[in-house]
């Protein structure tokens, strides 16, 4: 069942970095609320793909917000890394709590949302 989770939860982290790279639609509410999720707050497994879902649009919003042939500033850094470590924080939060039902967040409409990305 550990190799389950850890696969599972290495699968949504690539899923959150292949999507973000090639994304360009923006939502400036996103942005804001993504870095207010809080994950202790975070139960069922829809509530985990709805989060994942704002942390994932907010980085394809900051991914819109670049310049082509220009790298990103020093802000838009910062808040990369902020959003990654948010994601980081989803997936660690998700397997500690939900390890047994992992499998739901197929059903999630979030979760749907995030692979058509």
């Amino acid at each position: 069942m550990k190799t389950f989770t850890t696969s599972f939860a290495a699968i949504i982290f690539a899923l959150f970095i292949l999507t973000s790279c090639g994304a360009e639609e923006k939502d400036t509410d996103t942005k804001e609320s993504a870095q207010d999720i809080d994950v202790t707050k975070l139960e069922e497994p829809c509530d985990f793909a709805d989060a994942a879902l704002k942390v994932e649009m907010a980085m394809n919003a900051l991914q819109g917000e670049l310049k082509d042939g220009e790298g990103p500033t020093p802000e838009q850094e910062k808040r990369a890394n902020a959003l990654m470590k948010k994601q980081t924080e989803i997936i660690e939060t998700m397997e500690k709590k939900n390890q047994s039902r992992m499998i739901e967040l197929q059903d999630c409409p979030s979760m749907k949302k995030l692979e058509n990305l």
